[in-house]
């Protein structure tokens, strides 16, 4: 794995939102129409805060359901799904990752379009101020 070279003062802001959000964000940004349980999108832009490297939204819904499949409290399972969205967000990616499935999940319904257009810009649009509910 190279090495990591981030400028100094990086922050990611995190969003706790739900099913209902998520789902209209994978299916703009991933043309998946169904809600998942984390999502990241890469920013990369100076701010006056420092240098946003990120946003990850995580739905409380669907952690709760994985709580306890995987033995985790709600918390603890937020707590993995924003590591999971860190390691998103800084180039760690899942290599049986395809057209046809994320996480092992089939997207046959999904198309291939590329969407990775540069509209960061609309994905923070969207984001803000669609909260549907917090920890």
């Amino acid at each position: 794995m190279p090495a990591i070279n981030l400028p100094e003062n990086v922050y990611i802001t995190v969003k706790i939102s739900g099913d209902s959000e998520i789902r209209k964000l994978n299916k703009k940004y991933l043309k998946r129409d169904c809600p998942t349980d984390v999502l990241s999108f890469n920013l990369d832009q100076e701010t006056d805060q420092g240098y946003l490297l990120g946003e990850i939204i995580v739905n409380k819904q669907q952690a709760l359901k994985q709580a306890g499949k995987y033995g985790n409290d709600l918390e603890h399972e937020i707590a993995a799904l924003v590591e999971h969205g860190v390691l998103h967000l800084l180039g760690v990616h899942h290599s049986h990752d395809d057209e046809n499935s994320v996480h092992g999940v089939s997207t046959k319904k999904a198309t291939n379009e590329n969407t990775n257009d540069g509209s960061k810009q609309d994905a923070r649009e969207v984001i803000k101020d669609e909260g549907e509910g917090s920890l």
